[in-house]
């Protein structure tokens, strides 16, 4: 047995710590990523102040997304989530706004994903042009896609207000199809009691 170590095949062990910061007084010290898929170009313009956030429960049922978020939290914006495809890059069009896991050329069954609602991308366009980049998604430089978190407030996806949806980031939409877009692709596809954590942040000075 090791003088520095209890395991008798060693003389020292080194625990390797991986996770955020131990939270400060003012809120998490390491900022949490938030993708901002549909909204990028109004976060890096700073149009986008607040976000709703809902995820899906055991049997489910929908619950407020991001519960552990408080006020002080720093959050790092970033394009997408880096989750599925290999080292968090995708196959992305420079034409339309197709983004894929795999190479569309390698199977018919792709995913699109619109930045506006009323701009939707030819299904054809990365199938049949040399438009397609292997990328990662986008991170501003320093700390400018960092917010500080001001305020997390639970309450039901029909309670949005038109001043909300232009601190959304669509000031052209209306509550109707807001709440529409925001249920897109989910069960049920319009669902003004979907509860959600109404996010508000603010830049850094």
């Amino acid at each position: 047995m090791g003088e520095n170590s209890s395991i008798e095949w060693t003389d020292h062990t080194l625990n390797f710590w991986v996770g955020c910061r131990k939270p400060s007084r003012e809120g998490n010290a390491m900022p949490h990523l938030m993708a901002f898929t549909q909204t990028w170009p109004q976060f890096v313009d700073g149009s986008k102040r607040v976000t709703r956030r809902s995820r899906k429960g055991k049997g489910g049922l929908w619950l407020p997304g991001w519960p552990t978020l408080k006020p002080g939290d720093m959050i790092e914006g970033i394009e997408w989530m880096p989750r599925w495809a290999p080292h968090g890059q995708r196959w992305v069009c420079r034409r339309c706004d197709w983004r894929g896991d795999t190479d569309p050329s390698e199977t018919k069954i792709v995913r699109i994903m619109r930045w506006k609602a009323h701009e939707k991308a030819s299904p054809d366009c990365h199938l049949t042009s040399p438009s397609l980049e292997w990328r990662a998604p986008k991170r501003l430089p320093g700390t400018k896609g960092h917010r500080r978190i001001v305020s997390v407030r639970e309450e039901i996806l029909g309670d949005v207000t038109p001043e909300d949806i232009v601190l959304e980031g669509f000031p052209d939409w209306s509550t109707e199809w807001f709440i529409y877009m925001y249920c897109v692709g989910t069960a049920p596809k319009y669902d003004k009691a979907r509860p959600v954590n109404r996010i508000e942040f603010e830049e850094l000075s």
